[in-house]
């Protein structure tokens, strides 16, 4: 039987036993031998060791002791200050005041002065302030500057509009003059902005304000330069596009400006002719052509406080169908004439001295115009001569038409003509024999002038033109109807009559400058509103 282990106690005067120290277990190296199983420093073969078991040194470093690792410092988080309390500023003591009269209403003050009798202190820039809302302040300066504007007709504010063009001559350059003139006429303030010359002269003396800005084509930034200052310098409520070039360039540098546009798309591209209803192909598409023009048409449409007018029902279709305008934005304004084209009564024509029978076109001796159909069906016609007023690429290939088929006499180049008004007034017949058009405005001129059309039926003619009532058409590119058409008109001479008063009384009625302006009227205050 085994006793217990008793604890001694140390008894006072002797030192008290030493505990034996616990053993720690062997330590084993990475290979299995035991710690105390080590040789002696000297005969240990290979590399020193360090310290740490199973870790060697790399050659050339000394064994040692680590360096001491140590927290970064993290700097201490500051007790924010207690603000200071301020001083408690005793009250005043209240004291009551004597009764006084009540001042008078605000209508019985002085006139000019505050309601207690003093001037009031207006705000410098307090005519702008109704106008920054929604412009840019530049803009709003510039507006303000102007000062107060007539009242137009109707007793309603009238509208700064200016017509942009690039060209220098043309249907659109008539049109863009017509539109501002009739707009001046009606109180309305109109500016025109183009390249200097002659039709700038002509607009300014039908009281347009006339501002000279030349762009030679879409790449010319210097002049698209001076067009946006231009711009800017005016400030308008609405800028009316009138040609193709104007309408790319311009829609980029109004909407720049935060300025409502009105597109007029009087044409399309020769290589996109095919895409508006009626009309034929002029000559082989180009590449990226479709898409690239298309493209830009879109995006240009589809920006807010945009619209679009074209003179003809086949453009609006193209607009809504090719180009994705939207269809409440696309609006039919037919082409009109000046007053002074119906003012003149046309007088009775005699036959010539020669007794032939006179066809005037006017135009762009461009390959759309197919002017050598003309030409071969005037060979073929012997009573009738034929006047090309105009000038272009084709000039030559027209020429050698002519010299092809012996009509040196009969068929003359007269070249441009700024006023083409005495050359119609002169004709007996008008000819148009495009593959593409719209609504062109040397047919509605020639109408005016009482002269019988005879034209291709493509693109918007139809729409002015009815066939046997105010003039005739034909298939594009058809000889045979071409020379049946010239010759009954040549040998009837009191159908040509009959057709030429009914084509005045058409124009008259549906194609003045007048019922085109009021139409565009509504589409300026709708996107300037």
């Amino acid at each position: 039987m085994g006793h217990a282990r008793r604890h001694r106690r140390p008894q006072p005067g002797r030192e008290a036993p030493r505990r034996r120290p616990e053993r720690r277990p062997a330590v084993r190296h990475l290979d299995g031998r035991r710690r105390d199983d080590r040789p002696p420093p000297a005969a240990r073969p290979g590399p020193r060791r360090v310290r740490r078991v199973g870790l060697a040194l790399p050659p050339g470093r000394r064994a040692g002791r680590a360096p001491e690792r140590r927290a970064p410092d993290v700097p201490r988080r500051r007790r924010r200050a207690r603000p200071a309390r301020a001083r408690r500023v005793p009250r005043r003591p209240r004291v009551r005041r004597p009764w006084r009269p009540a001042r008078p209403p605000p209508s019985r003050a002085a006139p000019g002065r505050g309601r207690r009798g003093r001037r009031v202190r207006r705000h410098p820039h307090r005519r702008l302030l109704p106008q920054r809302a929604v412009l840019p302040a530049g803009v709003a300066a510039r507006r303000a500057r102007h000062g107060a504007r007539r009242r137009g007709p109707g007793g309603g504010a009238p509208v700064r509009v200016v017509q942009l063009i690039t060209q220098e001559r043309g249907g659109p350059v008539d049109h863009a003059v017509d539109v501002a003139a009739e707009l001046a006429r009606r109180g309305h303030e109109s500016h025109l902005v183009g390249p200097p010359g002659a039709v700038l002269d002509r607009a300014s003396g039908l009281g347009v304000r006339v501002h000279p800005a030349a762009m030679g084509g879409k790449r010319d930034l210097r002049g698209a330069r001076a067009i946006a200052r231009t711009l800017r310098v005016i400030a308008p409520d609405v800028v009316h596009l009138q040609d193709r070039r104007a309408g790319l360039v311009g829609r980029l540098l109004a909407g720049r400006a935060a300025v409502p546009t009105v597109y007029t798309l009087h044409g399309v591209p020769d290589s996109l002719a095919p895409l508006v209803p009626g009309n034929l192909p002029v000559i082989a598409p180009r590449r990226g052509d479709r898409a690239v023009y298309l493209w830009a048409e879109r995006v240009l449409a589809s920006r807010p406080r945009t619209a679009v007018a074209t003179p003809c029902a086949a453009l609006a279709r193209y607009a809504r169908e090719q180009v994705g305008a939207p269809a409440e934005r696309v609006h039919v304004v037919p082409n009109g004439v000046a007053g002074s084209w119906l003012d003149t009564v046309p007088a009775p024509r005699t036959v010539p001295a020669s007794g032939r029978v006179r066809a005037v076109w006017v135009g762009l001796l461009q390959p759309v115009k197919r002017v050598d159909d003309l030409v071969r069906a005037t060979a073929r016609v012997p009573d009738l001569e034929l006047v090309l007023v105009g000038d272009g690429p084709e000039r030559a290939r027209v020429q050698a038409a002519v010299a092809a088929t012996g009509t040196g006499d009969r068929v003359r180049l007269a070249g441009y003509l700024p006023d083409p008004a005495p050359v119609l007034r002169d004709a007996d017949l008008f000819v148009l024999s495009s593959a593409a058009e719209a609504s062109p405005m040397a047919l509605l001129q020639a109408m005016a002038c009482g002269v019988p059309p005879v034209a291709t039926s493509v693109g918007g003619v139809p729409e002015v033109v009815r066939d046997g009532v105010d003039g005739l058409l034909v298939r594009p590119g058809d000889d045979e109807q071409w020379v049946a058409a010239l010759g009954a008109l040549v040998a009837d001479a009191p159908r040509r009559r009959a057709l030429g008063t009914a084509a005045r009384a058409r124009v008259a009625g549906h194609h003045r400058i007048d019922h085109t302006v009021a139409a565009l009227v509504p589409i300026y205050e709708g996107v300037a509103g």
